[in-house]
């Protein structure tokens, strides 16, 4: 089972990073959400008297903002799902295969969170790796470094963020005869993770429990759509439409 899944993520992953517009459209992107995190960090750092409390509340705020970025290297593959498939004439000889339908599932789901974490690992080394390399040796290191929070942000609610903006998007792809149209709830977790990044960034001493709020929901939600995704799917209408 292992196996079957791996093999269909694996053909999800070769045919985005074979093709020539996915890769100029990830560095683009790749650009903008770490360039201008990177500038608006050295901006507080400056203001906030270059102190490790700066950067911690910086980095908390525009890493888990960055994470946009691997919302959509994850969420091109997740939307190639199934309507690319019957655009490439290839829905018909994989429904055929002896596969169980979670298997196909989570093998086009496991794709796009493969792509989504590796993307978001390294646009958030690639921020803070430059910050420190343009500010480390101006840091008065006086509080604890990294905090909790941005521990929790990074290692847990960012890469939850991604995993669940895949499964929503694969479930929706096979109610969707166009491509286009599977990007729109794109925005919608875009917005939420904007909305996530300045609201956190007020609460000041309650940040830890609004921490695991978001993550028992994160957690929920991934569940709930994993199994909503499972229970929908259904080869005859996503073939026929």
């Amino acid at each position: 089972m292992v196996n079957i899944i791996w093999e269909i993520a694996r053909k999800e992953l070769l045919a985005y990073f074979t093709g020539k517009s996915a890769m100029l459209r990830n560095l683009i992107m790749l650009g903008i959400f770490s360039i201008v995190p990177i500038m608006q960090i050295n901006n507080a750092l400056m203001a906030g008297g270059y102190s490790s409390a700066a950067l911690s509340q910086s980095l908390e705020v525009y890493l888990l903002f960055s994470s946009f970025y691997a919302l959509v290297m994850a969420s091109t593959i997740a939307v190639m799902a199934f309507p690319y498939e019957k655009e490439q004439k290839t829905i018909e000889y994989l429904f055929t295969l002896p596969l169980k339908d979670y298997e196909i599932l989570a093998g086009k789901m496991l794709a796009a969170v493969i792509a989504g974490i590796g993307g978001l690992a390294f646009v958030m080394a690639v921020i803070l790796g430059c910050v420190l390399a343009l500010n480390g040796h101006l840091i008065q290191w006086t509080t604890p470094f990294p905090t909790l929070s941005l521990v929790l942000t990074v290692l847990v609610i960012a890469p939850m963020i991604v995993v669940l903006s895949v499964l929503i998007i694969v479930a929706i792809s096979g109610f969707i005869s166009n491509a286009r149209m599977t990007y729109m709830p794109v925005y919608v977790i875009a917005g939420i993770v904007m909305g996530l990044t300045f609201a956190r960034a007020e609460l000041g001493e309650y940040v830890m429990l609004a921490n695991a709020v978001i993550i028992v929901l994160l957690a929920a939600a991934i569940a709930v759509t994993f199994a909503v995704s499972v229970k929908t799917f259904n080869r005859e209408r996503i073939a026929g439409n």
